[in-house]
């Protein structure tokens, strides 16, 4: 199996940190501890995919999905967001731009 660095995905390690700005392609592995993280998508006239997952089964706080474009997730507000990553469980989502809006394709 060909092992490839972290940055050829665009992987990304969050420790309950509040906020990441995702580019299309990221994978975003989140630990939340007892910490709301927002994770805001990239405008979705760029396209692409982005995966959220939370990594931290032990941890109280929960992964949002939002945008700062207008769009909305799976017909969501964007500013309002979509939880991907509930509290006290490994959950994630992975989500697709049609160019206008962006959607769930895999939970």
């Amino acid at each position: 199996m060909t092992q490839f660095p972290q940055s050829a995905y665009g992987l990304t390690k969050l420790n309950a940190q509040a906020t990441y700005t995702a580019n299309p392609g990221d994978v975003v592995l989140a630990t939340t501890g007892t910490t709301a993280l927002v994770v805001t998508l990239p405008p979705a006239s760029q396209g692409g995919n982005v995966i959220v997952r939370k990594v931290d089964a032990a941890g109280t706080g929960t992964v949002t999905a939002k945008t700062a474009d207008g769009g909305t997730v799976d017909g969501i507000v964007g500013t309002t967001g979509r939880v991907v990553g509930v509290a006290s469980t490994v959950s994630g989502a992975e989500l697709a731009s049609d160019g206008t809006n962006w959607f769930t394709v895999s939970s």
